[in-house]
């Protein structure tokens, strides 16, 4: 393939698709590198009674109906008997219109490098956090894509992300950002999303080898956003991450939990007003019957504030997946509460796939979502009854 090293300089991150294609021929050799992704796509209809677009009716053609669209390498080799170095670099991908996922980031999924032996794997990098591998190994009763009615009731009924007034939702940080901020002095912020933080960077990830069914997972991210302000040093973000796995012939059982203390806040005058801290903590299981797969956990989400303001919210989902000969159905059901407030979201979702091939599948999927509590104005703390359904057909293939 002849060098032009001119596209690289102009298209910057966009340039990282042309550098997998020797990786590609690399993998054809047999030298333990593989290039892999996902291409989702799928049109729909969307009708959402919410904000001041009341009634909204979208048409809408969009990535990632099943799963996110994502192109990926990753490569191992052997440097000593019975351990190997290993790396993973994904990218999401938004087939829709081309452009990276992930807030435009060119590695945004995965982007690590790390080793695996006999006493387990160590990865340093950006990563899935073990409380995110909890949740996405109930894929796809439970799914974490478009048609997935899970991540929406648990945002719509999270702490920290709403402001609760005489036990009314007053206010809805998710109408605008998704999340809620303890800005700094210097315009940044340490956030807190409406569900729970998927992924990290600057982590570390170990994972223990199997003993008999259980495997313990458990992750750490360094706090490099420390800052001094007028002479008072604050503490950066920290983040714990773990999980305990039990998996037998068709079963799996699992306890997780993640827990972010935010950085400290400080004034401009350098007075350490404290961290806002969130805490998840889920139990779930699933059986396989053959004819059948069964799935549910419940989820607890505490939210502390800067000024100690506790919030608490208790969730749950449950899910069941049938197959019929080269078809699919899943169907999922979920709700969440916050404590103390009258403020509840539920919602469902149902998905049924064909296997056009071992590689490529078609899919028709319906999500449905009520929050029986949303404030339409943040001055009147006046509520509201928000209801949002997205129904449509997509295609999916795997590489």
């Amino acid at each position: 393939m002849p060098r032009n090293p001119h596209p690289l300089r102009r298209h910057g991150a966009g340039a990282a698709a042309l550098l997998l294609l020797p990786m590609a021929a690399a993998a054809q050799q047999g030298d333990g590198v593989t290039l892999y992704g996902r291409v989702d796509m799928f049109v729909a209809q969307d009708n959402n009674n919410e904000g001041a677009s009341n009634g909204a009716k979208l048409k809408v053609a969009d990535s990632g109906g099943l799963s996110g669209s994502r192109l990926g390498v990753r490569g191992s080799a052997e440097f000593a008997e019975g351990w190997r170095a290993r790396f993973v670099l994904e990218q999401g991908i938004n087939l829709d219109n081309g452009t990276l996922g992930q807030s435009g980031r060119g590695w945004g999924r995965q982007a690590t490098i790390g080793v695996s032996g006999p006493y387990g794997s160590l990865d340093a990098g950006r990563r899935d956090s073990a409380y995110y591998d909890f949740r996405n190994g109930f894929v796809a009763i439970i799914t974490t894509a478009s048609f997935d009615p899970v991540g929406v009731v648990f945002t719509e009924a999270n702490t920290g992300r709403v402001t609760v007034t005489g036990g009314v939702r007053t206010s809805d940080t998710n109408t605008t950002s998704g999340n809620i901020a303890n800005t700094a002095i210097d315009g940044t912020s340490a956030s807190a999303p409406g569900d729970y933080t998927t992924r990290y960077d600057n982590y570390l990830h170990y994972e223990s080898p199997r003993f008999g069914p259980a495997q313990v997972a458990v992750g750490i991210v360094i706090p490099e956003d420390e800052r001094v302000v007028a002479g008072t040093k604050g503490k950066g973000t920290e983040v714990l991450s773990a999980a305990i796995n039990l998996r037998g012939e068709g079963w799996r059982l699992s306890l997780a939990t993640q827990s972010e203390k935010y950085r400290t806040s400080i004034t401009s005058a350098g007075v350490a007003q404290g961290r806002a801290e969130k805490t998840v903590t889920a139990l779930g299981a699933s059986y396989d019957f053959g004819f059948m797969r069964v799935a549910a956990f419940v989820n607890q989400d505490e939210f502390v504030a800067v000024n100690g303001t506790q919030e608490k919210a208790s969730e749950w989902a449950a899910g069941v997946t049938v197959p019929i000969g080269a078809f699919s159905v899943d169907a999922m059901v979920a709700e969440g509460k916050i404590k103390g407030v009258a403020d509840k979201a539920s919602g469902h979702g149902l998905v049924v796939r064909y296997e056009l091939s071992r590689r490529t599948d078609v899919y028709a999927g319906h999500r449905s979502n009520r929050d029986d509590n949303s404030p339409t104005t943040a001055a009147t703390g006046r509520t509201a009854r928000v209801k949002d359904t997205l129904t449509g057909v997509g295609i999916r293939h795997r590489f």
